[in-house]
């Protein structure tokens, strides 16, 4: 009653995918550049637990880079 599931069981398995990723030739997605792709950056506050009694997005806006800006207002 021998399966390979039972043969691998305490043996190493060697990965396929593993030689590319250690030698840096495999690409991973942030490596794929597409045209009229944009980025996201996501701003957290370094303060716990805080109240959010406003925020001013204005100058975030403003910049000519920037084609949105989402709060927690636009995401609920």
């Amino acid at each position: 009653m021998t399966s390979e599931a039972t043969l691998a069981i305490g043996q190493a398995a060697p990965r396929a995918d593993g030689l590319g990723k250690a030698t840096g030739a495999s690409t991973f997605t942030a490596d794929v550049l597409l045209p009229g792709a944009l980025w996201a950056k996501a701003l957290r506050s370094p303060h716990r637990h805080a109240r959010i009694v406003r925020i001013d997005v204005s100058r975030a806006k403003a910049m000519p880079s920037v084609h949105v800006v989402l709060t927690g207002h636009n995401v609920q």
